[in-house]
């Protein structure tokens, strides 16, 4: 499946929610399997589906460009993602409901699992070179106080009239082989029996509100972006932040070091700052080439077990763009030397 929900619909992340209704309508119509029949219609129904009830909840919006599409799938079952979802966008299709809510959730209601969290940790190398404990916070959603969970405002739940407050859909079919009866999930309540007549002013219908939380993370030796570490039922994705003059390579360190043509070629001593604000000393051996790199062992990121890794300094030379009547004599003085 296409990671990118904005590129499934083929619209802007700036898209107004009317825009995301209109892409995706236009698209609902395309790939319905009752209309198009070729393989892997029903799929992309799906895709697109499911990308249009994120991006129509605001809430999950918010979820989704925050933590990206694996962190947002880790705190969402397929049920969650569609709860709420907007049916009445189907009416004037000619399309049968029922099958629409087949392809959703299989045919049945499926059991909830319970949400996971999903909190993004961002470091910097600092942070992996000296702390190895960090405070941060983040967002948890937690049942809306207001409505208790329901969605709506005191009064504002009315029996659905689709299912009659019963939370089922009965069909019954008569084939060669007999009538057939078969029951789903009302999709107009999603089983509640009960749907949204004023939403609640708190949480706006989601039955939910977020709730900011502080937490201190161990950061554990070895942690590189995407890494995934658990926090006592919950899980954190680590996101390390650039840093303009040093690149992380497992526990190495990668940086670029820029010296004079005198430098390069007498040797020197230059020191640098690491990614603590620290001295290092890097040794500059006479003769050294634009390109080289040096190895300067042990001033690398904590790897564990009183062990670092290195840093790797890659030495560009400079050359003067202008140079002063002393330097530009001293340089021909040079090249008649070498003629």
């Amino acid at each position: 499946m296409n990671r990118d929900y904005y590129d499934i619909l083929g619209i802007q992340k700036t898209a107004s929610q009317e825009e995301i209704k209109k892409a995706y309508r236009r698209l609902a119509r395309q790939y319905h399997p009752d209309v198009n029949r070729e393989p892997g219609s029903e799929e992309k129904f799906k895709e697109i589906s499911e990308a249009y009830a994120v991006l129509s909840d605001p809430n999950k919006k918010r979820q989704y460009d925050q933590f990206g599409y694996e962190g947002f799938r880790g705190r969402y079952e397929p049920e969650d993602i569609f709860r709420g979802f907007d049916f009445d966008i189907f009416n004037g299709f000619g399309l049968d409901l029922d099958k629409i809510f087949d392809l959703f959730f299989g045919g049945r209601r499926r059991s909830r699992r319970a949400r996971e969290e999903v909190i993004q940790i961002n470091l910097t190398l600092k942070d992996l070179a000296s702390e190895r404990k960090k405070k941060i916070k983040y967002s948890t959603p937690e049942t809306c106080p207001r409505c208790r969970g329901s969605g709506a405002e005191e009064g504002g739940l009315e029996t659905c009239p689709r299912c009659n407050g019963s939370g089922r859909m009965e069909v019954t079919k008569n084939t060669p082989f007999g009538f057939f009866r078969t029951v789903s999930t009302c999709p107009s309540c999603n089983g509640r029996g009960k749907i949204i007549k004023i939403k609640c002013k708190n949480c706006g219908g989601s039955g939910y509100v977020e709730i900011e939380k502080k937490i201190e993370v161990k950061i554990p030796y070895g942690a590189s972006e995407g890494s995934v570490i658990d926090l006592d039922g919950k899980y954190g994705v680590i996101h390390i932040e650039p840093h303009p003059h040093f690149r992380k390579e497992g526990d190495d360190l990668h940086t670029v070091l820029r010296v004079s043509i005198p430098q390069a070629v007498l040797g020197n001593k230059v020191a640098i700052e690491d990614v603590e604000g620290a001295g290092v000393k890097v040794d500059i051996p006479p003769g050294t080439q634009s390109g080289s790199i040096i190895r300067v062992k042990g001033k690398g990121l904590p790897s564990g077990f009183g062990r670092n890794g290195d840093l790797y300094v890659r030495v560009l030379i400079d050359i003067p763009k202008k140079l002063s009547g002393d330097e530009k004599k001293l340089f021909q003085k040079l090249r008649a030397l070498e003629s």
